[in-house]
């Protein structure tokens, strides 16, 4: 099997975990969810089993134009009505995949994707910077070195490949920022 089934295999389960946690906000699940649906559109496309480079590719620009969005979102504002509702979570969901669409289709900007994730990320970071919430931002940082050493192309010869460092530093940031959502429940109920 392919370092790469293995890698979006870790990042399908993260992403599933927190999709299907109903406590932490609707915006980070749908975000997480989409990187979800791109990592197992992976596994099977990397591991020969059912190999769909189309679909995978299509899930992976929406999980880059959409998904960094909706979590970058749910971590600067995990009270807004944008993280917590489902309605308006969507309505971002949907506005970033839109514009997504018509940017790299009507277009012909490629990397529309990549860049509105790191975008988002940067955003997050300034954000956790300004707020002084260090958490955030070794999340935002894991997010964002794993998109420089995909973009730069980096491997391990034999062992690693770039996307394996995008779906682990992925995988890590995922799990730094959910955690998040759970302390600060763990802050908001009241003790007995």
């Amino acid at each position: 099997m392919n370092s790469l089934a293995i890698s979006d295999g870790l990042l399908f389960l993260v992403a599933c975990y927190f999709a299907l946690q109903i406590r932490v906000p609707v915006a980070f699940r749908l975000g997480s969810a989409i990187l979800g649906a791109a990592a197992v559109l992976g596994v099977l496309r990397f591991s020969g089993l059912l190999p769909l480079p189309q679909l995978h590719s299509f899930f992976s620009a929406l999980g880059a134009s959409s998904a960094f969005v909706l979590i970058s979102a749910s971590v600067m504002w995990p009270t807004r009505i944008v993280s917590t509702n489902v309605k308006y979570a969507s309505i971002l969901l949907i506005i970033s995949a839109a514009l997504g669409l018509i940017m790299v289709t009507g277009f012909g900007f490629v990397i529309f994707g990549q860049l509105m994730a790191f975008l988002s990320v940067l955003l997050l970071a300034v954000s956790s910077i300004i707020n002084k919430r260090t958490d955030c931002f070794f999340g935002s940082l894991t997010f964002a070195v794993g998109f420089l050493l995909f973009v730069m192309k980096y491997d391990i010869p034999g062992y690693l490949q770039p996307g394996d460092f995008l779906h682990i530093f992925t995988t890590i940031g995922l799990i730094i920022l959910g955690r998040i959502h759970f302390s600060m429940l763990r802050l908001s109920v009241p003790r007995r």
